[in-house]
């Protein structure tokens, strides 16, 4: 057996847990969760040979400065934050192997992308509330709370060595599909929506992305009743476009006015606040 320990030697910008989150219960009022780019965080766990819901840590925008120490082994996926394993560059999308090491892994800020995710090869011991380690319930665990967190890995365990790393584009064409309160909407503002370019709000996170764009806002409908809402649903509130991500809330009482075609939730949260942009393409 092998075994690994991370420990946060000084904080991120934005540090979670993340695996497969907690779907299935939203009826209860608990947001799905899991990784903000799922696809990333899945090749980080498909190099290390394990479940794609294998934990992983999402570091947002800036990484902060980690230790680890043992034997195992190590994947950095997802956002370009320039990492360093003492002092040397770590390549992105390969697998790096440790033995018997004390080191840090320190990051700056993100060159490419926004999120990136750190994975570990073997089982994380970590507390699981409804079946996941992530944060949103009591007695989950902080990753950046200082304290050692071990990860175990048999030996005999075959490990992928690299994968293709994803170019991240600052301009993404997001593909939509109108959503339940859409013929309520003036045609003014079906136009502006279909033909604005949005910015990415800084005080966006994992519930949901302010979208921001250069003019006025056109008029719209009074709020309604709260209902069912879904990661990847574009609420139109009177201060603009709300893009929900995956801690969103269960209900809400804003227009729903577009839904994100599968696959688009994760190009997106991979814009930068306050730098990327995006354009709806219906259909």
């Amino acid at each position: 057996m092998e075994e690994l320990t991370l420990r946060c030697l000084r904080p991120a910008a934005e540090a979670r847990l993340c695996d497969g989150g907690r779907p299935g219960r939203r009826a209860l009022g608990v947001p799905t969760g899991g990784p903000a780019d799922a696809p990333a965080a899945a090749a980080a766990n498909r190099l290390l040979s394990q479940p794609d819901a294998t934990p992983v840590l999402e570091l947002a925008l800036h990484g902060g400065r980690w230790e680890l120490a043992g034997t195992g082994a190590f994947v950095l996926t997802g956002a370009d934050l320039g990492a360093v394993w003492n002092g040397e560059a770590v390549p992105r999308y390969a697998t790096i192997f440790l033995e018997g090491e004390t080191g840090t892994l320190e990051f700056g800020f993100a060159r490419a992308g926004c999120r990136a995710y750190l994975g570990l090869g073997g089982r994380w011991a970590l507390p699981e509330v409804m079946g996941s380690v992530e944060a949103g319930l009591p007695g989950v665990r902080d990753p950046a709370d200082g304290a050692p967190i071990t990860v175990v890995r048999k030996t005999e365990t075959k490990l992928a060595s690299s994968l293709e790393v994803p170019i991240y584009d600052e301009d993404v064409l997001l593909r939509v599909r109108t959503g339940p309160e859409w013929p309520e909407l003036p045609e003014e503002v079906r136009r502006w929506l279909r033909s604005t370019r949005f910015g990415i709000g800084r005080s966006s996170n994992r519930q949901g992305l302010r979208l921001e764009a250069a003019g006025p806002v056109p008029p719209v409908p009074n709020a309604m009743l709260s209902s069912p809402v879904l990661p990847g649903t574009v609420q139109l509130s009177p201060a603009g476009p709300l893009l929900l991500g995956p801690d969103a809330q269960t209900v809400g009482g804003y227009p729903r006015v577009l839904l994100l075609a599968e696959g688009e939730l994760s190009r997106v949260y991979q814009l930068r606040p306050g730098g990327g942009s995006l354009v709806f393409r219906l259909g």
